[in-house]
């Protein structure tokens, strides 16, 4: 049998999705599809971890919050990747032509 935890997870990964179909189009977007979903999951699992009946919100609502915090986050970590990659590159070409 589930524990409640598991339960809350499984009740509430299509909003993953939902969240996940929130966020703007980009090239980030389409080439991490899978890794933005699992970031969204974590963040559902941390909010099945932390969230606290007795504050008077509702799951879905304080989840919503969780993954809506962790997606873009990622996406954010992404991206500063892509661009120092980039810089990286163009410095070192720079200096060797230059």
């Amino acid at each position: 049998m589930p524990s409640a935890r598991d339960k809350l997870i499984t009740d509430n990964m299509r909003l993953v999705y939902h969240m996940y179909g929130k966020i703007g189009d980009g090239p980030i977007k389409e080439n991490y599809k899978e890794d933005i979903i699992s970031e969204g999951m974590l963040g559902l699992c941390k909010a099945a971890d932390t969230f606290d009946e007795s504050r008077g919100v509702r799951f879905s609502t304080y989840a919503a919050m969780c993954i809506r915090n962790a997606m873009p986050m990622f996406i954010r970590k992404t991206s500063k990747k892509r661009t120092l990659r980039k810089r990286t590159c163009s410095d070192n070409c720079d200096s060797i032509n230059g």
